[in-house]
């Protein structure tokens, strides 16, 4: 592997670690996990999703965000709640504890809100051109792993 790659990989690594360093501070200080929280955001940006919808928009296992979702009920941080629409369906949303729990954790003193604000503080042209090259290498990692799964 190239000296350029792996330092690109190392760096995302890191940038990866900071980010749930950051999430787990906050995530503690409010007495969840960081995946509890990482959901609970979600479901504030999107309300009302499908387990599976949720799950795919945290990339991970429906059974993962299953369990999760279950301790989530049982701490009445979110609800399941039948869909009018589709009886069938089951929508999962925000309880007003988990509201809370957002507005706690992100609030006044979070680490993670306090990095985000330093990282928006980056010239905007800059931000841009580093999502840009980040969905090109995303791209890129994905083609090689297609043409992979073909032969």
């Amino acid at each position: 592997m190239s000296g350029e790659i792996t330092t690109i990989l190392r760096l995302l690594r890191e940038i990866n670690r900071a980010f749930f360093r950051d999430l787990r501070a906050d995530a503690d200080r409010v007495h969840v996990t960081p995946l509890q929280l990482l959901i609970l955001r979600r479901l504030n940006e999107q309300p009302e999703m499908g387990l599976n919808e949720l799950a795919r928009s945290v990339q991970l296992a429906d059974s993962t965000v299953s369990s999760v979702v279950d301790r989530l009920v049982a701490a009445q941080l979110v609800e399941r709640q039948r869909e009018a629409k589709d009886r069938r369906s089951i929508a999962i949303r925000l309880a007003d504890g988990g509201k809370e729990k957002l507005r706690a954790a992100f609030g006044e003193g979070s680490v993670s809100m306090a990095a985000f604000h330093r990282a928006m503080a980056l010239p905007e042209q800059d931000r841009c051109r580093l999502e840009l090259l980040l969905q090109n290498f995303l791209h890129a990692i994905d083609i090689a792993e297609e043409e992979q799964t073909e032969k």
